[in-house]
């Protein structure tokens, strides 16, 4: 069906031990590139038909320390640099 789509809710941690690899990535990412900590990290995925996950957002975060947070390395490219 075009246009069609099934929500789940999940009950078990078969979901979360399945993304739980992902999110990881994503906090290692940022963490690396913007050398800031998580305390705790959200996000949101959708799995399809494939049996693929896919990240769609992250709905919240806890910062280990507040501190201001420069984005250029992970928003600027190498074939942008002059």
């Amino acid at each position: 069906m075009p246009k069609a789509f099934n929500a789940v809710k999940c009950t078990s941690d078969k979901y979360l031990k399945e993304t739980l690899v992902y999110v990881r990535n994503i906090a290692k990412f940022v963490e690396t590139y913007l050398k800031i900590n998580f305390v705790e990290l959200v996000c949101d995925f959708i799995k399809d038909e494939g049996g693929n996950w896919w990240y769609v957002n992250t709905k919240a975060f806890i910062l280990q320390e507040e501190k201001k947070i420069d984005i250029k390395p992970i928003t600027v490219h190498d074939d942008d640099i002059d």
